[in-house]
Order: structure tokens, then C-alpha cells, then sequence
């Protein structure tokens, strides 16, 4: 007996995955990215602040080039905005300045306890239900982050192990928060509304702190700052041919990583949005 061909959703399911794979290695360069912007001279908020001043403006390019649309309504959209200007850029400055304290391979691993958090935290909310890979996974993730920390070595900075840790935490109510806030909205034009809300905040606070580790750094820095940017934006590019599921999108739920969706596996299922 033959086996019949995959159906239509076996091609978004491998993108998706391709994605997320593209994702965790673009998110897991912006530490090393952060510490040659250190070294250069930017200082946290210098960093952050030209890091979204450059992908907001980006973002929103691609939203337009995609034909996406920005209209969302007041109300989604002050929602978005707020998200970003808040709950985005509280743990991107969590993590920047526990960058400042600890290695970047730690600060980014200490970050990417979120998964195993975002689980338990849907498993509690009722939005997930637990299976025996998923178990054994979040026993692996967290038994590799204790090794890490508990190898001997360099002595740690207790502050910057906290800090790395918060920001795993803050980044886990972000998810799940987002998850339900941003629900029906498409995910390229909720990018770009994050990260403006994100530019806003950082600008807004690179005037108060002043030109300090902002102005007269190495070039490297800037550059590390703009490649930061240029990253996020380069892993949504295979969005502009791609379908136009919102987010909150059973299909879209239904091809994230065990890990990181909140939603229970046995969701129902819908056709693809696009037009």
C-alpha cells in the first residue's frame, strides 16, 4: 500500500519549524551581539535604544512591503503598543544588564529557561496539557541550566545570575499574557507595534539618562547595536510569502514547539487566512 502525499499543512508545519529554529538562533546571538556593543562603549540603555530605533522602523517596512496592513483599531492598538513599551522592554532590560554581569553563554541560557516556565505556566492556566516527551524535555532543559551554574569555575555575579533569571521569569508572563492579548492579530503587524512600543520606551529613557553610553563609541558597537536589529527583521522575511494566520491561529499553535505553546495539542484546526 502506498502511502498517500502529505496534505496541505505538512509544507507550513516544516516552515514553521524552520522558523522557530531561525528564531532561537537569531534570539540566542543578540547576547553576543550585546557584549560587543559593551565592549565598544554603548552602555544598557545605549544598546537598547538603538536597537529598536532600528528595528521598529524596519519591522514596519516589512509590514507594508508584505501588504500586511496597520490597521488594527485604537484599542488593539494601544494594546500592542503597551506591550512592547512595557511588557518587552522591561525583560529586554532585565537581560541586557544581567549581560552586563555574567557571560553571554550564561545569561542566555538562564533566558531560555522560559520554555520549561511557559509550560508549567499553561499546564497551571489550563492551556496545556502535559505528555511524557514534554516531561522529559523540561527535565533536560533544567537539569543542563543547573549543571551550567553549578559547575566549578568563575564565581558568578549573584546580581546578574538574578537578574538573568528575572528576565526568564518576566519573559514568561509576557508570552503567556501576549498570547491571549494578541490573539487574532497578524503576527507580522503585532511585531511592529511591539517594537515601536519598545523604541519609545528606550528612547524615551536614553533622554533622560543622557548622551552617557550612548554617543562617542567604537563603531563596532553601533554596528553590533544595527546587527541586533537587522537579525529580528532577516528571521521575519519568509513571513512576506507566507500564510497570514493571526496570532492565537489554532494552525499556528499547532506547529510551535512543545515547548513553548501553551495550547493543548488537540486544539481544533482551521485553513490558512491567506488571500
Amino acid at each position: 500500500m502506498t502511502r498517500p502525499p502529505p496534505g496541505p499543512a505538512a509544507a507550513p508545519d516544516r516552515v514553521g519549524l524552520a522558523l522557530c529554529v531561525v528564531s532561537a538562533a537569531g534570539f540566542g546571538s543578540l547576547a553576543i551581539f550585546g557584549k560587543q556593543a559593551y565592549a565598544g562603549g554603548l552602555g544598557v540603555v545605549g544598546v537598547l535604544a538603538l536597537r529598536f530605533a532600528v528595528a521598529a522602523p524596519l519591522l514596519v517596512a516589512l509590514v507594508l512591503v508584505a501588504s500586511r496592513g496597520l490597521r488594527v483599531g485604537w484599542p488593539t492598538a494601544l494594546r500592542l503598543l503597551a506591550l512592547g513599551g512595557v511588557g518587552y522592554a522591561v525583560q529586554a532590560t532585565l537581560f541586557f544588564n544581567a549581560l552586563a554581569r555574567i557571560p553571554a553563554g550564561t545569561a542566555a541560557l538562564l533566558l531560555y529557561l522560559y520554555p520549561a516556565l511557559v509550560t508549567a505556566g499553561a499546564v497551571a492556566l489550563g492551556r496545556s496539557r502535559l505528555d511524557r516527551a514534554t516531561v522529559l524535555a523540561l527535565a533536560l532543559s533544567l537539569a543542563g541550566v543547573m549543571l551550567v551554574l553549578g559547575l566549578p569555575g568563575e564565581r558568578l555575579d549573584a546580581v546578574g545570575v538574578a537578574l538573568g533569571l528575572a528576565s526568564a521569569g518576566w519573559y514568561t508572563g509576557y508570552i503567556l499574557v501576549g498570547e491571549y492579548l494578541l490573539r487574532g492579530v497578524d503576527p507580522l503587524t503585532a511585531s511592529a507595534y511591539v517594537t515601536t512600543g519598545a523604541a519609545g520606551s528606550f528612547l524615551a529613557a536614553a533622554v533622560v539618562v543622557g548622551p552617557t553610553g550612548l554617543v562617542g563609541a567604537a563603531p563596532s558597537a553601533y554596528a553590533a547595536g544595527v546587527a541586533m536589529a537587522v537579525v529580528a527583521g532577516a528571521v521575519l522575511l519568509p513571513l512576506l510569502g507566507g500564510s497570514r494566520e493571526p496570532v492565537g491561529s489554532p494552525h499556528v499553535d499547532a506547529v510551535r514547539s512543545t515547548m513553548v505553546s501553551s495550547r493543548p495539542k488537540n486544539a481544533a484546526t482551521r485553513g490558512s487566512t491567506r488571500r
